[in-house]
C-alpha cells in the first residue's frame, strides 16, 4: 500500500479515480498502480474515502464563512 499512497500523493487525478464512488474501477485503478490484496485495498479504500469527505466538508464550510476560514487556516494551529 505504500507504493499505491505515493502514487495517489503524486497525482490529484489519480487520487480522484481512486476515491471515486465506483469501488470496482477504484479497485482496477489501484491495482495497476501496485497489485493489491482486494480486501485490504477495500478496507483502505473506506477509509481514505470517509477522511476524503470529511476534509471537503471543512474546505466548503470554510469557504462559505470567512470567520471560520480564519479559524481553520489561522496562524493558531492548535485552535484549528
Amino acid at each position: 500500500m505504500k507504493k499505491l499512497i505515493e502514487a495517489l500523493a503524486k497525482s490529484s487525478q489519480l487520487s480522484k479515480i481512486v476515491f471515486g464512488e465506483d469501488f470496482e474501477a477504484a479497485w482496477r485503478a489501484a491495482n495497476k498502480i501496485v497489485p493489491c490484496d482486494k480486501n485490504q485495498f477495500k478496507k483502505f479504500y473506506t477509509e481514505q474515502r470517509a477522511k476524503s469527505k470529511a476534509i471537503s466538508k471543512v474546505l466548503e464550510k470554510a469557504a462559505a464563512d470567512d470567520t471560520f476560514a480564519n479559524v481553520i487556516f489561522g496562524a493558531n494551529r492548535r485552535v484549528a
